[in-house]
C-alpha cells in the first residue's frame, strides 16, 4: 500500500515499465553487459526475431529470469554480428540492412503489412507477393 500513498508513483512505475518493455524492440546493438543477464536488451531480444533462427526463445520483455526458468534463454555471444530480423517468406524490408537503408520505408512497409495481407486474402485472383 505504500506505493499507492502518492498517486504519482503508480503512474511513474507504469511509464518506466513501458519504456523497459519497449526498449528491447529498438534497432540498437546494446547488450547491457553483465546487466543483460537480468534485463532484456535489444541484442538479447533480437535473437527472438531472427530471420534464420527459432522464434520460441527470448520471449521476455523486461526480465530474462522468465526465459531462464523456462529454458528459453539464448544470450547473445560477445562480439557476434548483428542478426537479421524478420519472418522468412514475408516481403518486408529488414531494419538493419547496410547500403541504401531507408528506415522510414521499412517502418511504413511494416506498419502497412497486416492490412496488405488482409487485402490480398480478399482478392483470390491476385498473385502472391504482388504489390500495387
Amino acid at each position: 500500500m505504500a506505493l499507492f500513498a502518492d498517486p504519482a508513483v503508480p503512474a511513474a512505475a507504469i511509464v518506466i515499465y513501458l519504456c523497459l518493455a519497449s526498449l528491447p524492440h529498438a534497432n540498437l546493438r546494446w547488450t547491457f553487459g553483465p546487466v543483460g543477464r537480468v534485463l532484456v536488451s535489444p541484442s538479447y531480444h533480437r535473437i527472438h526475431h531472427a530471420a534464420d533462427g527459432p522464434n520460441d526463445v527470448n520471449l521476455g520483455t523486461v526480465l530474462t529470469v522468465w526465459d531462464v526458468l523456462a529454458h528459453k534463454a539464448v544470450f547473445p555471444a560477445r562480439g557476434a554480428a548483428v542478426i537479421d530480423t524478420g519472418d522468412a517468406g514475408r516481403a518486408l524490408p529488414l531494419e538493419q540492412r547496410g547500403e541504401g537503408w531507408r528506415p522510414f520505408h521499412a517502418l511504413a512497409a511494416q506498419l502497412a503489412e497486416p492490412f496488405v495481407d488482409q487485402w490480398r486474402s480478399r482478392d483470390p485472383g491476385r498473385p502472391e507477393g504482388a504489390v500495387g
